[in-house]
């Protein structure tokens, strides 16, 4: 294995990850707008 390959599994693993967290921001940013015009619309 030479250094450059493994510099870019390196960084292949750390953007796989990076968009892992971004999605799991996403959905959870999501849920809670969603659950906030639930909460929203069941006080009406």
């Amino acid at each position: 294995m030479t250094e450059d390959y493994m510099i870019r599994e390196m960084v292949e693993c750390y953007n796989t990850q990076f968009d892992r967290i971004m999605s799991v921001k996403e959905a959870s940013i999501i849920s809670y707008i969603v659950m906030g015009l639930d909460n929203g619309v069941n006080q009406k």
